[in-house]
């Protein structure tokens, strides 16, 4: 397909460049967020339904699934700061 834009005075560089999907950037940034805050919401539930009820497991696993959820977060936060250390 380059070949056809090549001939109409695009080089194989802008050709490749206009097949490439849209980047998404910040939306995909803001779904990320609430996926992550939503998993730590879930772990709150879980804790607190495992306090009330008794059941150690289920007051373990809430808080492992808010320890995943501001892993996440924060991993993401680490990899934006060094994006901008980088412009």
């Amino acid at each position: 397909m380059w070949l056809c834009l090549a001939n109409m005075g695009h080089s194989k560089e802008s050709a490749l460049r206009r097949l490439r999907p849209p980047k998404r950037g910040a939306a995909m940034a803001t779904d990320k967020k609430a996926k992550h805050t939503g998993e730590k919401a879930k772990g709150k539930v879980k804790e607190a339904t495992g306090k009330v009820t008794g059941k150690k497991r289920l007051e373990a696993e809430g808080k492992a699934d808010q320890g995943k959820a501001d892993l996440k977060q924060s991993g993401k936060k680490a990899k934006n700061a060094a994006k901008k250390v980088r412009t």
